[in-house]
């Protein structure tokens, strides 16, 4: 019967898997969880000890608190599964990525004043938003960055100026931007 059960759990931790995270059994066995348990694991990254329907001995708390270990017992298999899960989410590494939110063509530079400039473009994708930080780029390359202090639609303030219409704009950036250039703003999704 402990085989068995065993067996559905070790099956059940095994469907867990995903390409960020794989989970290595390293040892599986009956009765109580022990010091000897703990030091199996030890050398492990982030190692995890489940029992089910098992005590722990009085020693081993502190013990996995000295090596890092994390010590949990169930007793319902499917319990086993969602904590599972909670930890592979909370452990899978998390990727930054830039989401284009809009575009926009520099038509005129009109002053520069230390990394104050003052530029007027038309947004040719998405929307452009006050406080957004953009790549300038000049011959399809990134020259550098910079962000949106002030916009304006038709000479009046506004937050934001989406596609097709014209705006001018103060940037800070230590970049010259350039009739021609390409500002783009991004804003960065954790995946």
């Amino acid at each position: 019967m402990y085989k068995a059960l065993a067996e559905a759990i070790e099956k059940e931790i095994s469907n867990l898997d995903t390409e960020k995270v794989k989970i290595k059994i390293v040892q599986k066995g009956v009765g109580t969880i022990s010091e000897n348990d703990v030091k199996t694991v030890a050398g492990s990254e982030e190692p995890i000890i489940i029992g089910f329907h098992v005590n722990v001995d009085g020693s081993v708390p502190q013990l996995a608190l000295r090596y890092g270990a994390i010590v949990k017992t169930f007793d319902i298999i499917y319990k086993i599964t969602e904590w599972l899960q909670e930890e592979i989410t909370r452990r899978t590494p998390r990727v930054e990525t830039e989401e284009v939110t809009g575009q926009a063509e520099i038509l005129k530079v009109f002053s520069k004043n230390k990394n104050k400039q003052v530029i007027g473009g038309r947004v040719t994708k998405g929307v452009l938003k006050i406080k957004s930080i953009v790549k300038i780029i000049r011959r399809e390359h990134e020259i550098g960055r910079g962000k949106i202090l002030e916009l304006q639609r038709q000479k009046l303030a506004a937050d934001e100026v989406i596609e097709g219409n014209e705006f001018g704009t103060m940037i800070d950036s230590k970049i010259e931007i350039a009739r021609g250039d390409v500002i783009e703003s991004f804003i960065l999704v954790q995946k």
